[in-house]
């Protein structure tokens, strides 16, 4: 997922973003006996932790943010 902002009309702003992630929606797996199995699931839920997740990340410059500095003596 990728973010872009310009603005050139009433002056110079540029930002660009990007996310990514791993999330697991899916598994295989093998017995002893040489079977395979299988499973999917994405549910509404894992949609929206994803999507969430992206949409943080790369918003993350517009929230309000807090640095400690050690100052000088």
């Amino acid at each position: 997922m990728s973010t872009r902002l310009d603005e050139t009309a009433s002056g110079v702003t540029v930002w660009s973003n990007s996310s990514w992630g791993t999330w697991t929606v899916g598994g295989v797996s093998f017995d002893s006996k040489g079977r395979v199995s299988a499973g999917y699931a994405y549910p509404m839920e894992k949609q929206r932790e994803i999507l969430t997740a992206l949409v943080t990340a790369l918003n993350g410059d517009f929230r309000p943010t807090y640095e400690k500095h050690k100052m000088k003596e």
